[in-house]
């Protein structure tokens, strides 16, 4: 579903996403086959499969940071990085 480069790029199969063509993030049928569980609802239960699922997106947009992060200081020589938008908010992957 997703290749991640070395300098922190990354190739996404558009087959399971369709944020550049539609007005929804993901292709919920496709994920659901995949995966085996259903598209989670708001104030519905949070069961262990859906924690699983986040802790995976999590680790990997953590490696994905520090990789684009490394790169940016080799290609600038600078110690210090300017992060925005909404990666930029999650603490967890920018303290590593």
């Amino acid at each position: 579903m997703v290749h991640i480069h070395n300098d922190g790029s990354l190739w996404l199969n558009m087959e399971y996403f369709k944020f550049a063509t539609g007005l929804e993030m993901t292709r919920n049928k496709r994920w659901q086959r995949l995966l085996g569980i259903p598209k989670r609802h708001p104030e519905s239960a949070i069961t262990q499969e859906y924690i699983d699922l986040a802790m995976a997106i999590q680790q990997i947009t953590e490696k994905i940071v520090v990789r684009l992060a490394t790169t940016a200081r080799q290609v600038s020589g600078s110690g210090n990085l300017v992060m925005v938008g909404g990666v930029a908010l999650n603490c967890v992957a920018n303290a590593k």
